[in-house]
C-alpha cells in the first residue's frame, strides 16, 4: 500500500467519516479527484471492511459527456466497482442547476446501492477557492469555515490534500482520468478564482494558501465556541413547537445583540430559512420593540410574531414543522371515584389520576391574574355534583367556555388574555368541566363554584407531565 493510502486510511479512521463494515458510493465524474478518490476507498477497503460503489450523472452540458460516461463505466468494470448511472433529460442551465441535480441524483443512487455515505472529490484546494469566493461576495465566519468534511450522508474525505498531491500520486500509478475542457476557460467564478486570481495573489504572497487555511481553522474555533454558546442560550429560551419554535423574549434579551442575532439566525436556518442581513436587523428590532400580536415576515415565508412575553418563529408553509397535522382534540370521561388515563391537548400529552377526597383545601379560588391552587398548578380539588345529566371531562378549551370566579363570570377567552397565555397555547392548557361549567384550568385558576359546598363529591385531580405554567 502507498504512503498516500496509508495516510489516507490513517485519516479516514480517525476522522470516523465512515464507519467500518459500511458502503461508500463515489461521486465519480471521471476527473482526476473522483478517480484518486475512488482507488484509495478500494485499496483501504479491505482492512476498513468498506463496500465500495460509484454513481455517474451526465448533465449534458458538454458534447462529449456521452464519451466521458462510457469511459467511467469501464473504468468501474476493470475495478470490479458496482455503478449508478444516470443523464439529465435536458443540459443543465448553470452550474447551479447541476450542482443541485446532481445532489438528487447521488442520494438515489446512494438508496439503490444502500451506501449510508455519498465521497465526493473536493480536496483543499476547492476549500481554498471556496474562501476566496465567499470572501469577495461577503460572508462572516461561519462561511470562513470553508467547505465541511461532512454534512449528512455527505463525506469528503480528500480536503486535507492539495490537488498537485493527488495529480502527482496518480500519474506515479499509472491511473488515468479524463480531463474536462471547461475547467480550463474562465467562464465561471470559480475557474476565474482557479486561472486568475489565485495565481495573481500568491505572486504577492507565496505564503497565501497556508494563511487562507490559518483563516479558516480560526473560523472554525469561533464557530465552535459559538455554538456551545447558543446551545446553552437554546435551552434556557427556546422550545420547539408544532409550527416552529417559541422563545422566551425577556430572558432572551438580556443577552447582547450578536447573540440574539445568532440565535435568530440559527432557528430560521432550522426551517431552510436564509434572512438577509437587512432582514435579520428587522427582525432583531421587531423582537426588542413590538406589541404583543404583531407579526412580520422574515424571509423565505418564515413569521415572527410576538405573543406577550413569548416570540414565536413560525416555519414557512410547506415545511414538515408547519404542516404536520395536529394531533386530534381529546377529552376524558371520569364518571367513577377514582382512577387514571392519559390523552392528547392540542398535542400535549397529559397523563391524568383522580381519587375521591373528603373536604376542598382552603383558598382555591382566585381573581383573575391570580397564581392560585395551594395544592400547586398541576393538581386541584373540587366538587363535582355527579350525575347523567353533568359528565366531568378533563379536556381542552373549547370556544365559549366560561368559567365563575370571585369577580363574577368570564369567557376563558377573556381570562386567557388576562392571565397572558399566548393564543397559541391556549388549545393545549388542560381544563376540567361539568357540563357547560369549567370547574378548573390548569395551572391558572380554580372556579369559584369549585368549592360550591351543596355539591355530591370532592375529586383531587391531578394532570401529570401537562407542561403548563
Amino acid at each position: 500500500m502507498s504512503d498516500l493510502a496509508l495516510d489516507f486510511r490513517r485519516r479516514l479512521t480517525a476522522s470516523r467519516l465512515v464507519r467500518p463494515g459500511s458502503t461508500v458510493l463515489v461521486a465519480l465524474s471521471g476527473g482526476c479527484d473522483s478517480v484518486v478518490l475512488l482507488r484509495l476507498l478500494l485499496d483501504v477497503a479491505p482492512a476498513l471492511r468498506l463496500r465500495v460503489a460509484a454513481a455517474h450523472l451526465d448533465h449534458r452540458m458538454r458534447g462529449d459527456s456521452v464519451a466521458d460516461a462510457a469511459w467511467v463505466a469501464e473504468l468501474c468494470r476493470a475495478w470490479d466497482v458496482e455503478l449508478a448511472v444516470g443523464a439529465l433529460r435536458e443540459p443543465a442551465r448553470s452550474e447551479a442547476h447541476a450542482r443541485e441535480a446532481r445532489y438528487v441524483f447521488l442520494r438515489a443512487a446512494a438508496r439503490q446501492t444502500r451506501a449510508s455515505r455519498i465521497a465526493t472529490g473536493h480536496h483543499a484546494d476547492d476549500d481554498i477557492e471556496t474562501l476566496v469566493l465567499r470572501l469577495a461576495r461577503g460572508t462572516g465566519t461561519r462561511g470562513l469555515r470553508g467547505i465541511p468534511e461532512r454534512r449528512g450522508p455527505l463525506v469528503r474525505p480528500l480536503l486535507p490534500y492539495r490537488r498537485s498531491v493527488l495529480e502527482t500520486w496518480a500519474r506515479e500509478a499509472g491511473i488515468a482520468w479524463r480531463e474536462d475542457p471547461s475547467n480550463a476557460r474562465p467562464v465561471y467564478a470559480r475557474n476565474q478564482v482557479r486561472l486568475e486570481l489565485l495565481p495573481a495573489l500568491r505572486g504577492l504572497d507565496a505564503a497565501l494558501p497556508a494563511r487562507l487555511e490559518e483563516l479558516r481553522r480560526d473560523a472554525r474555533r469561533v464557530e465552535r465556541a459559538w455554538r456551545a454558546r447558543l446551545d446553552g442560550v437554546e435551552a434556557e429560551c427556546v422550545r420547539a413547537t408544532d409550527g416552529g419554535f417559541d422563545v422566551a423574549r425577556e430572558p432572551l434579551l438580556a443577552y447582547p445583540p450578536a447573540v440574539q442575532k445568532r440565535l435568530l439566525r440559527r432557528l430560521l436556518r432550522r426551517l431552510r430559512v436564509v434572512p438577509t442581513r437587512a432582514g435579520t436587523e428587522a427582525a432583531l428590532a421587531f423582537m426588542r420593540g413590538a406589541a404583543s400580536g404583531r407579526r412580520i415576515d422574515v424571509g423565505g415565508g418564515a413569521v415572527l410574531e410576538r405573543c406577550f412575553d413569548v416570540l414565536r418563529v413560525r416555519a414557512p408553509a410547506g415545511h414538515p414543522m408547519r404542516d404536520a397535522a395536529p394531533a386530534e382534540p381529546d377529552s376524558l370521561r371520569i364518571d367513577c371515584d377514582s382512577g387514571a388515563g392519559s390523552l392528547d391537548i392540542g398535542g400535549r400529552k397529559v397523563r391524568v389520576s383522580w381519587s375521591r377526597a373528603t373536604r376542598v383545601a382552603a383558598g382555591g379560588a382566585d381573581v383573575p391574574g391570580g397564581r392560585i391552587l395551594p395544592d400547586g398548578p398541576r393538581a386541584a380539588e373540587v366538587r363535582v355534583t355527579g350525575g347523567a345529566g353533568a359528565p366531568l371531562e378533563l379536556r381542552g378549551w373549547r370556544p365559549g367556555d366560561r368559567m365563575r370566579l370571585h369577580g363574577g363570570t368570564s369567557k376563558l377567552k377573556k381570562l386567557f388574555n388576562e392571565w397572558r397565555v399566548p393564543r397559541h397555547e391556549r388549545a393545549r392548557v388542560p381544563l376540567l368541566a361539568e357540563g357547560g361549567r369549567v370547574l378548573w384550568v390548569a395551572g391558572h385558576a380554580r372556579a369559584a363554584d369549585a368549592d360550591d359546598g351543596r355539591a355530591a363529591r370532592v375529586l383531587r385531580i391531578r394532570v401529570i407531565d401537562a407542561d403548563v405554567q
